[in-house]
């Protein structure tokens, strides 16, 4: 591991911390920035080293450091929002895994990439809601009640991935004309 992909990992936590710190707090789902870092993580340093990100994200949370929108700890994960949390990881992999395998990359390409990690963290996520809400909590919520609630962030993160695209399809080249953006895979 090089000390370029070393210190983008670290500043892609940052990010992520960052991003659950500037919250909007809309119950059930705080609104936060966490999605354009995730999917940022997979674009610019590639499915491993923006996967290895979250993962370390999540563990500094689960280990106590208070990195999550509403703390941290272990007992995080019966937070019905935890689900969300665990779908950065997979944002990051699917969001990276597409952009490698890009051959001639495009803002419309860029936009599908971070829609499709969009797609599986939302997956994730509205899942791991559903189930904690019946399962763990008691509170029989129906599918209807969980789409209805994410929707409204679902569609700001639509507007998310645009700005992704237009931000990737400027920086990509620059940063990889520089050596600053250096994937392994």
């Amino acid at each position: 591991m090089k000390l370029k992909n070393i210190t983008a990992t670290a500043l892609f936590v940052s990010l992520m911390i960052a991003g659950a710190k500037i919250s909007i707090p809309i119950p059930p789902v705080p609104v936060t920035f966490q999605f354009m870092f995730s999917a940022m993580s997979g674009i610019f340093l590639g499915a491993k080293y923006g996967t290895i990100s979250q993962l370390i994200y999540i563990l500094l949370g689960l280990f106590g450091l208070p990195v999550f929108s509403g703390g941290g700890g272990i007992g995080y994960i019966f937070i019905p929002t935890f689900g969300f949390v665990i779908g950065f990881v997979f944002c990051a992999l699917t969001t990276g895994h597409i952009t490698e395998k890009t051959k001639k990359p495009s803002p419309v390409k860029y936009f599908l990439s971070a829609f499709t990690g969009l797609i599986v963290l939302n997956l994730i996520g509205a899942v791991y809601f559903y189930l904690i809400f019946r399962l763990y909590l008691l509170q029989p919520k129906t599918i209807s009640y969980v789409l209805s609630t994410l929707t409204p962030f679902f569609i700001k993160d639509i507007a998310i991935c645009g700005i992704l695209a237009i931000l990737a399809q400027i920086l990509i080249p620059v940063l990889s004309k520089n050596n600053l953006l250096q994937r392994e895979n």
